[in-house]
């Protein structure tokens, strides 16, 4: 038996670095990474609260 695996990602520089890839699919089972805020660009969109 074969199980087929496909990966989807968003062509930011860390995911070829790393091998990171924003879901996979396994069979009939998709698994979804932790997300990062990020532009099109690869930059942080994180924003902290600086008051507190």
């Amino acid at each position: 038996m074969t199980i087929s695996k496909e990966t989807q990602s968003l062509n930011m520089p860390w995911e070829q670095e790393y091998g990171y890839s924003q879901a996979v699919k396994v069979g009939d089972t998709i698994y979804l990474s932790g997300q990062v805020s990020h532009d099109d660009m690869g930059n942080s969109e994180l924003f902290i609260n600086k008051e507190n």
